[in-house]
């Protein structure tokens, strides 16, 4: 029940969060990224018709399952491309922090269930909204002005899925990336609090044996998770 009324809090705290503070965002400062973190499996983000289909059982959710993993990377490194390609900022991500020793010893404090939500990719530490206290911290050591924490969910939205008499899917889904963005500076200052949804007008067609579910995640990862990035800097930051 405590877990449950954490997520609550923790959803109406972030739901609606568009927070910047673009003066923090000056010519010449430099910015590096704490985490990226993604949910662990695709999710419905919403749609219509009979199904918003949850994932399927047995052998097909190993192999989607298995996808989203060897997705998670593709989509973060994706992402921040795209988000680094309009920042007013430089913006430094990946081995370049991971791989500092100061980042390395610079441990998660958060031990708490809800952390579990995302899972951390490229070798971040997986920091949670309870560690924002120690983002100014990590950005003095690491030397720059501030820090990004960025927590991603991809999936997708529905319309038509069911069923029919004969026993066939039917319908198309179209693949999303829900971001919800915090930023500090190295003064302590929360500079971004930001939560969006980047929203694709591509089509899947549904599929008999679930893969659909696998070529979401691949699309996400190769194409779609750049221009969430693009998205969410020209959205945070204003269009160059």
């Amino acid at each position: 029940m405590r877990n449950f009324l954490i997520m609550v809090i923790v959803a109406i705290a972030v739901t609606g969060c568009k927070s910047v503070d673009r003066s923090a965002f000056s010519h010449g400062k430099v910015y590096a990224v704490a985490v990226v973190g993604i949910t662990p499996k695709i999710r419905s983000l919403g749609g219509t018709g009979s199904a918003k289909q949850t994932l399927p059982t047995g052998l097909r959710s190993k192999a989607v399952a298995q996808s989203t993993k060897k997705a998670a990377d593709q989509i973060a490194s994706q992402y921040i491309k795209g988000l680094t390609k309009y920042a007013p900022v430089k913006i430094i991500s990946g081995s370049s922090v991971t791989g500092r020793k100061v980042y390395k010893k610079f441990k998660s404090i958060d031990t708490s269930t809800i952390s579990k939500k995302h899972v951390a990719t490229q070798k971040y530490h997986n920091y949670w909204m309870d560690d924002f206290k120690h983002m100014p911290g990590l950005a003095k050591q690491l030397g720059v002005d501030g820090v990004l924490m960025v927590y991603l969910t991809p999936g997708y939205y529905s319309h038509g899925t069911g069923v029919d008499f004969r026993g066939r899917r039917s319908g198309i889904y179209k693949p999303v990336v829900e971001t919800f963005i915090d930023a500090y500076s190295a003064d302590g200052k929360r500079v971004v609090r930001y939560n969006l949804r980047y929203s694709s007008s591509e089509k899947q067609a549904v599929r008999q044996d679930h893969s659909h579910y696998i070529k979401l995640n691949e699309a996400i990862a190769s194409k779609h998770a750049y221009l969430a990035g693009i998205d969410a800097a020209e959205r945070i930051w204003g269009k160059k």
